[in-house]
C-alpha cells in the first residue's frame, strides 16, 4: 500500500525515502535506503520495484498517480554494465566522484515512468534542449565574482541564521510576500524557516529582501552504514523589477559557501556535504546558465556519454511556474556539483 505524504512534501524537495510513498503533483517518490547497491540482483529488484508500481499503479488508473520517481546510490560500473537491464527506466545519472572517498564510484540514479497522459511534448523538449546545449558553453564562474556584481549593482547578499528568521517578524513578513508566488500560505513559509536543516541565503535591497534561495539539506543513512550528506539547491524566488540583475546567481553562489563553511566544521549532519544539486526547469535560461557558471554538471551532459540509454532529464516531474509550456508540469534538467567542486567554486582550494 502506498502511504501519502502530500502535506509534508508540499514543502519539501528531497522527500521521502525508502518504501516509495504518495507525494506531491500525482507522483509516487522514493528514495532506496537499504544500502549502496552493488549487485546485479540489487539493481534488478530496485527496477522490479519500480516496475510494479508502474503497472499497478501509474498505467492503472485506478488513482490519481501518473508518475514515479525513485533514487539509488549505485556503483557506477554496474550501472553502465546493466544499463540496458532497467528497461527504459533510467532518468538520469549522477556521478558522486569527488564527494569523498566514501562514494567515489558511485552514482546517484534516477529511475522512473509516467503515465501516458503525463507525458513531455516535442516542442518544449527540443526547446530545453537547446537551450541547455547553450548553457553548457558558458565559462565557470567564481564565488567572489558572482557576489561582487551583486554588490556592485547595490544588493547585500548574506545568509539568514536561523535565529534571525525565526525573531524577526519583518524578515517572516518579507519571505511570506515573495513566496507567495508558489502558493505558500504563512505557516507554510514559517516552517520553511523554522527548519534548522534548511539553508537560505537572501538579496537585501535596502531593507527589504528582494531574492530568496533555500538550500535543503538531508542525510540519507544506509542499512549497510554509508551517509550520504546532499543539498538540493531549490524555491528561488525573486521580487518583480529585481530580474535579470544577478540576484539568483548570488544567493545561490551564496548557499554554496555556507555549505562549505558548515562542512569545514563538520556541521552538516556531524560531517561534510557530499553533493548539491537542482532540478532546473529546462526552460529557464537564466537558471541553466547560472548551474554551469558555478561548476554544476547536467546529468544531460553525462547521459551523451552513455550514448542516450538513459534521459538525462526528468520528464514532467512538478509544475514551475515563470515559463510558458504546453504541458500541465516541467521536465527538470538536474545539475549537480560534488564536495571538490563546491569547494573550487568558492575558492578553498586551487584544484
Amino acid at each position: 500500500m502506498i502511504q501519502t505524504t502530500e502535506g509534508a512534501d508540499k514543502t519539501s524537495s528531497i522527500g521521502p525515502q525508502w518504501p516509495p510513498q504518495e507525494a506531491s503533483f500525482d507522483r509516487i517518490k522514493g528514495i532506496y535506503n537499504l544500502g549502496v547497491v552493488a549487485s546485479s540482483d540489487g539493481l534488478s529488484d530496485i527496477a522490479d520495484h519500480v516496475n510494479t508500481l508502474a503497472h499497478e499503479v501509474v498505467d492503472s488508473n485506478l488513482s490519481p498517480v501518473t508518475r514515479v520517481s525513485v533514487r539509488a546510490v549505485v556503483v557506477s560500473e554496474l550501472v553502465r554494465e546493466r544499463i540496458t537491464r532497467l528497461n527504459g527506466l533510467l532518468e538520469s545519472v549522477m556521478p558522486l566522484d569527488g564527494a569523498g572517498s566514501e562514494f567515489d564510484g558511485t552514482s546517484i540514479i534516477y529511475l522512473g515512468h509516467n503515465h501516458t497522459d503525463r507525458q513531455s511534448h516535442p516542442d518544449d523538449m527540443k526547446k530545453s534542449i537547446g537551450l541547455v546545449k547553450e548553457a553548457m558553453k558558458r565559462p565557470i564562474s567564481s564565488y567572489s565574482s558572482i557576489i561582487s556584481r551583486a554588490q556592485q549593482g547595490g544588493f547585500e547578499i548574506k545568509e539568514l541564521p536561523l535565529g534571525m528568521r525565526m525573531s524577526n517578524v519583518q524578515i517572516q513578513d518579507q519571505m511570506v510576500n515573495l513566496y507567495s508566488r508558489f502558493g505558500w500560505n504563512r505557516d507554510d513559509v514559517l516552517n520553511i524557516l523554522s527548519n534548522k536543516d534548511n539553508i537560505i541565503a537572501v538579496a537585501y535591497c535596502g531593507d527589504e529582501i528582494v531574492s530568496a534561495g533555500i538550500a535543503e539539506t538531508n542525510r540519507v543513512t544506509f542499512g549497510d552504514g554509508h551517509v550520504l550528506r546532499m543539498s538540493e539547491i531549490t524555491e528561488a524566488a525573486t521580487k518583480d523589477g529585481f530580474g535579470s540583475k544577478g540576484l539568483y546567481s548570488a544567493v545561490s553562489a551564496e548557499l554554496f559557501m555556507a555549505l562549505d563553511r558548515r562542512s569545514a566544521k563538520n556541521d552538516i549532519f556531524g560531517g561534510k556535504i557530499d553533493v548539491a544539486f537542482g532540478e532546473l526547469n529546462g526552460l529557464a535560461p537564466g537558471v541553466l546558465n547560472n548551474a554551469i557558471s558555478q561548476g554544476r554538471k547536467f546529468t544531460w551532459d553525462i547521459a551523451q556519454y552513455n550514448e542516450g540509454q538513459e534521459k538525462g532529464y526528468l520528464p514532467q516531474h512538478v509544475p514551475i511556474d515563470g515559463h510558458n509550456r504546453q504541458t500541465p508540469f516541467s521536465d527538470l534538467f538536474p545539475a549537480f556539483i560534488t564536495r571538490r567542486g563546491i569547494k573550487q567554486f568558492v575558492g578553498r582550494c586551487q584544484s
